[in-house]
């Protein structure tokens, strides 16, 4: 039986420099087939978050506190394993559609 290895990620790491929404979306493409079950996102200033966050299939946890976000794609509604969502301290203009439709959600932080 072949077990599928969960990958724990914070991006970006000491040695990643994020810079731009490019290298958000750089990386998310290249872990993409890697089983990244956690992707923390929080404190980087950011605006918008990429639509192909959906690629990240296994993706449990989702760090996204301390931000500058007005909207969430709606691609994060296909993440199914996702439980675990944080969306604190961001400027949402409306209640995130994915706290309400996402059955598997556990917990969800959004203020």
């Amino acid at each position: 039986m072949h077990h599928q290895k969960s990958k724990s990620v914070s991006f970006p790491t000491s040695s990643q420099i994020i810079e731009t929404h490019d290298d958000i979306l750089d990386y998310i493409k290249s872990e993409a087939e890697k089983f990244v079950t956690t992707f923390n996102l929080a404190n980087r200033n950011l605006v918008r978050i990429p639509v192909e966050i959906h690629l990240l299939t296994q993706l449990e946890r989702l760090g996204l506190n301390n931000n500058r976000l007005t909207s969430l794609p709606i691609q994060l509604n296909s993440l199914l394993q996702l439980r675990y969502l944080n969306l604190r301290s961001n400027s949402l203009k409306e209640f995130p559609i994915i706290v309400l439709t996402q059955n598997s959600l556990n917990t969800s932080w959004v203020k």
